[in-house]
């Protein structure tokens, strides 16, 4: 009679528990992919602000301008679109080696939401902040292999943007912000230089549909 007590009470408590909460216990983060996998289309140049070169190992991004005069001179940039719709929950990444340098001045970020070159969103970062949307927060490094950064974005039970670094959340993006395009990239600036070797990138839920 115990077990069967037992058995109506689980089963009482699975029904009662809710589905997001079961859903967020299935979100597993995938597996990282080479950066050059074939299935991105990644944004290669050179010119005199910067080199992006795309090997079949990793992705080589280079800033060939300083500061001149005291005044920060344009760096270079480069991404990927990926085949996420940002409004369901999802999670992307991007790995990469240490910078070449990391001082005072923020010189390297994670991008997303790119629409164009001149307009995109990015997580910088110095030795001791990173900087959103004219904010700045300080952030633990946690050790990953050979100096290796993944800053991940993800969304779980069309929560808040959750922004990670090896795992770590360093900082939050509301809800209410609204993504016009799925892409992942890197920004260098001040003749840094980044090698990202892989990417990760998962639609955990759909969308949910649309009342209007």
């Amino acid at each position: 009679m115990k077990h069967i007590v037992s058995f109506v009470i689980a089963c009482l408590i699975c029904i009662a528990y809710p589905a997001t909460t079961i859903a967020q216990e299935n979100y597993q983060i995938p597996e990282e992919m080479p950066i050059n996998n074939g299935e991105l289309d990644w944004w290669t140049y050179n010119d005199k602000f910067g080199e992006i070169k795309l090997e079949k190992k990793e992705l080589i991004i280079k800033s060939k301008k300083g500061k001149k005069w005291g005044l920060e001179q344009p760096g270079a940039m480069t991404y990927a679109k990926v085949p996420i719709n940002m409004d369901g929950d999802f999670y992307i990444s991007i790995t990469f080696k240490k910078p070449s340098k990391i001082d005072e001045d923020y010189n390297f970020g994670f991008i997303f939401d790119v629409t164009n070159e001149n307009f995109f969103q990015t997580i910088l970062f110095n030795k001791d902040f990173s900087y959103y949307a004219n904010e700045r927060a300080k952030y633990k490094y946690i050790k990953k292999g050979k100096d290796l950064w993944t800053v991940a974005i993800e969304r779980r039970n069309g929560g808040d943007y959750i922004v990670t670094l090896n795992g770590l959340e360093i900082r939050t993006i509301p809800s209410t912000f609204k993504f016009s395009s799925p892409s992942v990239g890197i920004y260098v600036k001040n003749k840094c230089e980044v090698k990202a070797t892989h990417v990760a990138y998962i639609q955990w839920a759909a969308a949910p549909e649309s009342n209007e």
